[in-house]
């Protein structure tokens, strides 16, 4: 069965099949067939317009036409300009950018002149040390910008593209704090630009897949989350810096796994943190290398409660990236390789490992942010699940200074105030 969703400006194909993403039995791992997208909540994150229910069949938009790129009809490509050209934007995102015909790079930003000049002759584009200084110079204005910078210098910049009515895509997180995150909503909203930002998790067949099994494991009553890393130098570069960095492991690897946790489960009503730093003997750095968190779902009547723990760190031996969530009816875990359904003895049901290269999980969420600003869907608003990502990591910082569990909620009220 397939669904056409039209506007005056937009025309998105999108088509249900009840066999996509159907599944081996046993411990059979399968890499699921290429040309669809999950079309998924995250779409249209305040769940306007653009979004179909999920159903028994799922929904899924045509990938097929344009090699792999969906049906966008009506509009030259979007404008958009890269500020910041650390590792990030180097290696993925420009690359994104330049492979998919939904866009076109029309300028490069970055304070340091001579990176900034460099990257902007090889691909023979203009190129600024300042925002400012590259909107004057360009004959047509962007329309849109993708900012990868530290995380001190995102609202100053974000605050120059809204004033030029520029629509914003950044890098994670969607803030440091409640009262930056309630001034990038203001700004937001006074502008009526489109803010979004990129958590290619959300785009991953694995992680995507998850979602499905969830509902397989019944009543769930136990979450664990683990993002470990050894980094050699944490004195190094402004992540070393709380005053530029705005947080440490938590902030920044953790994040991912936060947007996870709220993405799947919701909000937690509890939240407990200890936090360590000081771990690499010998190194200056005054943010947290370590973060343990434990968090709490608890029904409307107390009878039932999900624990959760998060572990996150940048000191240790080891890469882990993974989430278990427990149920009574079996357990689905996932990590960024493969997602496997468990029954209650640990038997492997299902198992998907997509294999392949991740570029297109970063394609798919570029081309769902192309969507966002060509719909004017979600302008002037600020996605709820990124102020709950700020929740829940305010409560976790909370959580540390005071030695005691606080509530997300709280910091909810604040950024909805």
């Amino acid at each position: 069965m397939s669904r056409i969703f039209c506007s005056a400006r937009l025309t998105v194909a999108t088509f249900t099949s009840p066999r996509a993403w159907s599944m081996r039995p046993r411990s059979a791992c399968r890499k699921p067939g290429t040309g669809f997208l999950h079309w998924m909540d995250s779409i249209a994150p305040t769940g306007r317009s653009m979004v179909f229910a999920r159903n028994a069949h799922m929904l899924y938009i045509n990938m097929s036409i344009g090699h792999g790129r969906p049906l966008v009809t009506g509009f030259p490509p979007l404008r958009i300009i890269i500020v910041g050209l650390g590792h990030r934007s180097v290696k993925h995102h420009i690359p994104t950018i330049l492979a998919n015909d939904l866009v076109t790079l029309t300028g490069v930003v970055d304070d340091n002149l001579e990176l900034a000049r460099t990257i902007g002759m090889r691909l023979r584009v203009p190129f600024a040390s300042h925002v400012d200084e590259l909107l004057q110079n360009l004959a047509m204005p962007p329309e849109a910008a993708l900012v990868a910078v530290p995380h001190s210098e995102y609202l100053s910049i974000v605050s120059s593209l809204a004033a030029a009515r520029i629509h914003v895509i950044k890098e994670k997180p969607y803030a440091v704090s409640v009262d930056e995150a309630r001034k990038l909503k203001k700004i937001v909203s006074s502008a009526g630009i489109s803010l979004q930002v990129t958590l290619q998790r959300r785009f991953d067949p694995v992680y995507v897949n998850f979602s499905r099994l969830l509902s397989r494991i019944s009543r769930i009553h136990a979450v664990e989350a683990r993002y470990t890393m050894n980094v050699e130098r944490l004195d190094e570069g402004w992540r070393a810096s709380q005053l530029k960095a705005g947080g440490g492991a938590l902030l920044d690897l953790g994040y991912h796994y936060v947007d996870l946790i709220v993405w799947y489960l919701g909000l937690p009503d509890l939240v407990s943190c200890q936090m360590a730093a000081g771990n690499r003997p010998g190194q200056d750095y005054d943010t947290e290398d370590t973060a343990f968190v434990q968090f709490a779902f608890k029904s409307a009547d107390l009878s039932t409660n999900v624990m959760g723990s998060l572990v996150v760190s940048r000191v240790y031996p080891y890469h882990d990236e993974s989430l278990q969530i427990y149920g009574t009816a079996g357990s689905v875990g996932v990590t960024r390789d493969q997602c496997e359904l468990r029954s209650p003895d640990g038997t492997v049901l299902e198992c998907l490992s997509p294999g392949g290269s991740r570029s297109q999980s970063l394609m798919d969420q570029l081309n769902t942010f192309v969507l966002n600003i060509r719909s004017d869907s979600i302008n002037g608003t600020i996605s709820s699940s990124y102020l709950e990502h700020i929740a829940f990591i305010d409560a976790a910082y909370r959580s540390a200074g005071m030695g005691a569990p606080a509530s997300p909620h709280d910091s909810m009220h604040m950024l909805e105030g």
